[in-house]
């Protein structure tokens, strides 16, 4: 009687020779896939720092640019990380454009009166002055 032995065996049950290394081709092409996935990844999660970066200077840039001109905008952009890319003034608004590594975002503010008086009890109070801004991201 013959015994049958199994695909890809010998009858001395070890491997055959053809078969040699071909586990190892395998997990080499699964380990440069999951490292392919892991740089995507780390890609993906920087260019979203960055963008988050972009915003906080644009709008705290818009804000200072409002009440305070441009180069209150500069020094506050720079101090968040960021380059002011251009300063525009239109009337009582401004809109600026910052750029954080790559991802680029834009903010608008403008300066307006309080909505209400504001009694002061303290003789040194700065002048009351308030905000409004609207934001928008590009990347």
């Amino acid at each position: 009687m013959r015994r049958h032995s199994g695909a890809g065996r010998c009858r001395s049950g070890g491997f055959s020779t053809r078969e040699h290394g071909g586990v190892t081709v395998i997990v080499a092409g699964a380990l440069v896939m999951l490292g392919v996935l892991a740089l995507g990844m780390t890609r993906i999660g920087v260019a979203s720092v960055e963008r988050s970066g972009a915003q906080v200077a644009a709008d705290a840039a818009a804000l200072a640019g409002a009440v305070d001109g441009p180069d209150a905008a500069e020094r506050f952009a720079v101090r968040n990380g960021a380059t002011l890319e251009s300063f525009v003034v239109e009337g009582d608004e401004v809109e600026v454009r910052v750029s954080v590594g790559a991802a680029l975002a834009t903010a608008r503010a403008r300066k307006q009166d309080p909505p209400m008086p504001v009694v002061s009890i303290l003789p040194d109070d700065p002048p009351d002055t308030t905000v409004a801004a609207d934001t928008t991201v590009a990347t």
